[in-house]
Order: structure tokens, then C-alpha cells, then sequence
């Protein structure tokens, strides 16, 4: 009778820890998603990053998906140096998307360092650009030399997203160093937006007024509108709309900006009450949700376009984690190790309860 009441009691705490844990993952995802990758990264790689950065600040990056060899990413080299310019210049002028990234910097002492390490990630990412001519358009591409089968992607394939972040970093890097040089490579970056994704580049000229800026752009690849991506762009053409008073560059924004127009809708589920990553019907993880948001406010300030304010909207999205991604959609790895994060607390949390009770009932006791 006694083993029978210690099983039953047993399999209760199971029960109830496994449920405890379950309720509280839907209101500490945002605070375990990065921690959860650094677990897996500690899994796989023996370290909290999955990302490898030299004395230069430069980063590759480990991908769970492919081996754990560590790969150039042009995306990233930019994402560290706008995080190196913001620190340099302590504006926080990116912070709006890059505050949901894991960055792992060398370490710096003074701001000059920063200015250091931003530089060099701006001649990191003209020397990897590859020039190329297309009829009378030169322009400067990055290409990506590893497999990427979500959207059936072989190498060598390009990114949007690589082009509108190089735009970004060579226009800070010409502000700073007046250096024309880098509003030169700006141009460049911009001009792969011209060449369609079948000739090389990285658009999809749905009609004449509507231009698709395709992360994930090779002529065989499917087809994904990853929005993020595309917003990246079109923060970019603005910025250098505005700084250099380019025509081309505000000719690829009015056609961006059309194209992301008809398709915005389709980026919120009202029945989930959150955002899509891609136009395929993949949901945002918590990240990608928050940047969507943030990247489309952004934009909106930029152009006070009103069409772009559903991010007001969307910023209310209040789906839960367990119902996006355990009914919704197949949970991936990253889901699990956030339920098991919670479940060590609530089993911590337990077993304090438990072995503090005695004690604080015997303090209690005593203090009468």
C-alpha cells in the first residue's frame, strides 16, 4: 500500500511539474528563446555560441542544420558591424532589430576599438563582394557557398537581405570617414536589386511598379518572400534616398514598397494572432515576430506610408507559445529545450518549497 501511494504520489508531481512547466513557457519564451540556442550550442559545440568571431570582429557562423564547420555569412559580418557603429557612435540607432540578435564581441575597451572593428567589418564586405555586369549595371553581389534546403537552395545563391545590410554598413562608413569610396560600394550593393533572380540577382519584377527583394534568391530555389528580408531592403533604399538624394534608389523603393503592399496582409494571422516568417505559411519564431514588427514600424517612420502602420497591430499579437508552436505547427528542437528550461525551474522551485518548508516552519515555531 505504501509503494502504491509513493507511485501515485510520484506520478502526481510528475504531472503536475510537467503541467507547471507547460503554463509557465508561455510567459518566459521571450526570456529562454536565446537561451535555449546557446544549450543547443553547448550540446553541440562545447561552447554558448554558435558563433566563431576573430580578433578582428569578424564572425562565421554554426548552423545546427548543416555541420559544425563555421561559415562565412555577409548578413551577420553586417549585423556586427551596425552592433560595433551603434557602440562606436552610443546612439543605438539599429537597436531597433538588433537587440533580438545574439552577439558575441571581442573585447573592447575604448570607443576607438569599436570604430576599429566597424571599419574592418566594412573591408570585410568589400572584399567578399564579387563585381558583376549585367548589360550596362555593375554591381557587387554576395554569394553564398553552402546548401540551405528549407527553400531548396544550392550554392552559389544570394541574398537580398546581405545587399540591403552592406548598404547600410558602406553608408555609415562614408558619414564617418567622409571616404567616398564607401558610397561607392553602397551604389554597388544597391545595383544587384536591378537584376532579376533568374539573370543572378536577387528580385522579383512581379510587373513593371512591383519589385520583390528576395532574401533567399537562387533560380531554382522556391520561392519564400521572407519578409524580414525584404524590409531590411527597403530600410535601406530609404536611408540612402534620404542621404544621398539618389533617384535610382528611390525609383527601387517605390517599387519595393508596392510589391510589399499587396502582399503585407498576408504576413498576420488573425486567427493565431501573429506573424508569418515567410509567404509559404511558416510561422515567425519569437525572434522573427519581433523583428517583423519592429523592421515594419521602423519602415513606417521612414516613409509615414500609413498602409505600414498595421505593425501597430501586430504588436498587440498575444499567441501563445504552447499554441503556436505545439498545435499549430510541429515543434523544432528549440521549442523543446524552452519547455525543459522551464520545467528544470519549476522542478528547482519544487524542491526549494520542499526542503524550506521544515525550516521555515521551525523558524516560525521558535520566533513565538
Amino acid at each position: 500500500m505504501k509503494r502504491l501511494k509513493r507511485a501515485l504520489r510520484a506520478i502526481g508531481i510528475l504531472i503536475g511539474t510537467v503541467v507547471g512547466a507547460t503554463a509557465l513557457s508561455n510567459f518566459t519564451e521571450g526570456l529562454f528563446s536565446n537561451a535555449a540556442v546557446s544549450v543547443m550550442s553547448l550540446a553541440r559545440y562545447g561552447t554558448l555560441s554558435d558563433h566563431v568571431v576573430d580578433s578582428n570582429g569578424i564572425p562565421r557562423v554554426r548552423y545546427h542544420r548543416l555541420d559544425a564547420h563555421p561559415r562565412e555569412n555577409p548578413v551577420y559580418v553586417s549585423v556586427y558591424a551596425l552592433y560595433y557603429y551603434d557602440n562606436w557612435i552610443d546612439n543605438g540607432e539599429n537597436d531597433y532589430f538588433l537587440r533580438f540578435y545574439r552577439i558575441f564581441p571581442p573585447r573592447v575597451s575604448s570607443r576607438e576599438q569599436w570604430k576599429h572593428l566597424f571599419l574592418n567589418a566594412a573591408e570585410w564586405l568589400k572584399k567578399r563582394s564579387k563585381i558583376r555586369r549585367h548589360g550596362d549595371i555593375e554591381y557587387a553581389v554576395y554569394e553564398y557557398d553552402f546548401p540551405w534546403q528549407i527553400y531548396r537552395l544550392n550554392p552559389p545563391w544570394r541574398s537580398a537581405m546581405a545587399q540591403g545590410l552592406a548598404m547600410q554598413v558602406f553608408l555609415r562608413a562614408w558619414l564617418c570617414t567622409g571616404d567616398s569610396e564607401y558610397l561607392r560600394w553602397s551604389n554597388l550593393a544597391r545595383n544587384t536589386l536591378l537584376i532579376e533572380v533568374s539573370q543572378g540577382g536577387v528580385t522579383y519584377k512581379l510587373n513593371d511598379s512591383h519589385w520583390w527583394y528576395e532574401e533567399y534568391a537562387a533560380p531554382d530555389a522556391i520561392p519564400s518572400y521572407v519578409l524580414n528580408g525584404m524590409l531590411h531592403v527597403l530600410i535601406a533604399l530609404r536611408e540612402h534616398t534620404l542621404l544621398t538624394n539618389d533617384t535610382l534608389s528611390d525609383e527601387l523603393l517605390k517599387k519595393g514598397l508596392s510589391a510589399l503592399r499587396s502582399k503585407l496582409n498576408a504576413y498576420y494571422s488573425q486567427e493565431i494572432g501573429w506573424t508569418y516568417y515567410d509567404a509559404l505559411g511558416n510561422l515567425a519564431n519569437y525572434k522573427y515576430h519581433h523583428i517583423n514588427i519592429n523592421l515594419l514600424a521602423r519602415l513606417h517612420s521612414l516613409t509615414s506610408d500609413q498602409s505600414l502602420s498595421v505593425w501597430q497591430t501586430w504588436s498587440q499579437s498575444s499567441a501563445s507559445f504552447i499554441w503556436r508552436e505545439f498545435v499549430v505547427q510541429v515543434p523544432n528542437y528549440i521549442d523543446w529545450v524552452i519547455i525543459t528550461l522551464n520545467y528544470i525551474c519549476v522542478v528547482a522551485f519544487y524542491l526549494f518549497m520542499r526542503w524550506s518548508a521544515p525550516v521555515l516552519l521551525c523558524i516560525r515555531r521558535q520566533s513565538r
